[in-house]
């Protein structure tokens, strides 16, 4: 497999470990992570990390780049206080299955 794969929150505990999985299977894979809580170390070398905070305007050029050859995102990220994510839910939802 060849395709391009974004995985934000990829440096990250849960994000790494899917990070890891899409390698395996031969996705090509670019990981957007600020390093706020996720960690370089946590990568599979075989990843393309880009420091780079979700809000930023960077993050388009990033989507442009991967060009048609992206086939899908995997917006990947954990709760560090239960309280905040319950005041303001933010849904998340994936179209492909490990």
């Amino acid at each position: 497999m060849s395709d391009s794969i974004i995985v934000t929150g990829g440096a990250g505990f849960i994000g790494s470990h899917v990070v890891d999985r899409l390698v395996e299977k031969g996705w090509r894979v670019h990981v957007v992570d600020d390093l706020s809580t996720g960690k370089r170390r946590n990568l599979d070398p075989a990843a393309r990390l880009h420091v780079i905070d979700i809000r930023s305007r960077r993050l388009g050029a990033l989507f442009r780049g991967c060009g048609r050859r992206s086939s899908s995102t995997s917006p990947l990220r954990s709760a560090c206080a239960v309280r905040p994510m319950i005041r303001w839910p933010t849904p998340i939802s994936t179209s492909w299955a490990l």
